[in-house]
């Protein structure tokens, strides 16, 4: 028999798999961009700025200043990000919410399981932002 899915669920999968696929594809590249620092230094900020800062061997005159730099990005992220993450939260409940309709009811709450993992893993992320 084959599966029959009409327009509308058609169209929800898609943009689904293609939300997902661009999702991946940006976790992707911010876990090889960051991610060996990350996992070397054990996620610690201090850490991460002190390698910085002696793999550049930076001198006692600039480390302040490199340090202001990079301060001022961090605000600047930040701000941003009070904008950016309440619509990234609405498209990833959106998201849960659309894939739900195509689960059945032994596959829904392995998939709760899933989102709350990932629910906790991105507040644990944010409070190290």
């Amino acid at each position: 028999m084959a599966l029959r899915i009409n327009a509308s669920r058609q169209t929800a999968l898609g943009f689904l798999l293609g939300a997902l696929l661009v999702g991946g594809v940006v976790g992707f590249t911010a876990d090889r961009l960051v991610g060996d620092h990350m996992c070397r230094l054990g996620g610690d900020p201090r850490a991460m700025r002190q390698r910085f800062d002696d793999d550049l061997h930076l001198s006692a005159a600039q480390r302040p200043i490199v340090d202001s730099i990079l301060g001022a990005k961090r605000r600047t992220i930040d701000a941003l990000m009070q904008t950016t993450r309440p619509r990234l939260d609405s498209e990833d409940a959106a998201t849960a919410a659309a894939i739900k309709t195509v689960l059945t009811a032994d596959q829904q709450p392995t998939f709760d399981d899933m989102y709350r993992k990932f629910q906790d893993a991105k507040r644990l992320r944010r409070q190290g932002w």
